[in-house]
C-alpha cells in the first residue's frame, strides 16, 4: 500500500511540496477570512455596504470576488483592505485546482462569492417598497404634527379673542371712569365758589349783628 506521503514513483513527498501545499491553504484562508470580515462589517455599517458595492469597478484582481474565479485570481487586496481600514493581508492567485482538494473550503468560498454577488444586484422593487413606505411613514408622522399644530392655532386664537375683549373691557372702563371724573371735577368746580359766597355772606350777617 502506497504510504500518503508517497510519490506515484515510490518515493516519499519533497518537504518542498508539503510546504507549498501548506503556503496554499494558508493563502485560501486569508482570503475568506478577508470575506468573512467584509460582510460582517458590512452588516455593521449600511455606508459601507455601499462603498464596497462601488468597489466593483476596481480592477479586476483587486476587488472582493463575486465568483468562484474571480476568489481563485484575486491577489491583491490593498484596495479592500483600505476600504475596510484594516491592515493589509497579502494574497495570491489560487492554482486551478487547488480549491478542489479541500471540498469543504470549496462549498465554504461558493457561499460566500455568492453573498458578496448579492452586493452588487441591489433589487429595485424591494427599494423603491421600502423608500414608498418610509414615505408613507414619513407623511403619515407629518400629518400628525400639522393636525396638532392646527389645534394649538386655533386654540392660540381663541386666546387672542379672549385678551381682545378683556382690553376692549378695560378700555371701555377706563372711558367711563374718565368721563366721570371730569363730571364729578367740574361738578366740584362750580359748587367751590357758591360754597366760598355762602361763608361771606354768613360772616358778614354775623358783623352787622343779625342773627
Amino acid at each position: 500500500m502506497m504510504s500518503k506521503n508517497s510519490t506515484k514513483e515510490g518515493g516519499r513527498k519533497p518537504a518542498a511540496a508539503f510546504a507549498a501545499e501548506a503556503a496554499a491553504l494558508s493563502n485560501i484562508d486569508r482570503k475568506i477570512e478577508l470575506i468573512e470580515k467584509a460582510l460582517r462589517l458590512c452588516g455593521e455599517d449600511p455606508s459601507l455596504k455601499q462603498r464596497l458595492g462601488e468597489s466593483f469597478a476596481f480592477d479586476g484582481d483587486k476587488r472582493l470576488p463575486s465568483s468562484l474565479r474571480q476568489f481563485m485570481n484575486w491577489r491583491d487586496a490593498s484596495a479592500i483592505c483600505e476600504l475596510l481600514k484594516i491592515p493589509e493581508t497579502t494574497i495570491g492567485r489560487t492554482g486551478n485546482g487547488t480549491l478542489d482538494n479541500y471540498a469543504e473550503r470549496r462549498l465554504h468560498v461558493v457561499s460566500l462569492v455568492g453573498t458578496v454577488a448579492d452586493l452588487r444586484r441591489p433589487a429595485p422593487e424591494v427599494v423603491e417598497e421600502g423608500s414608498a413606505r418610509r414615505l408613507r411613514r414619513d407623511l403619515k408622522v407629518a400629518t400628525g404634527k400639522l393636525a396638532v399644530l392646527e389645534k394649538e392655532l386655533v386654540l392660540l386664537r381663541l386666546e387672542r379673542n379672549d385678551l381682545i375683549e378683556q382690553r376692549d373691557d378695560y378700555k371701555h372702563q377706563w372711558i367711563e371712569l374718565t368721563k366721570r371724573f371730569q363730571i364729578e371735577l367740574k361738578a366740584a368746580r362750580i359748587a367751590q365758589p357758591k360754597a366760598q359766597q355762602s361763608t361771606v355772606t354768613t360772616l358778614g350777617d354775623h358783623k352787622r349783628g343779625k342773627p
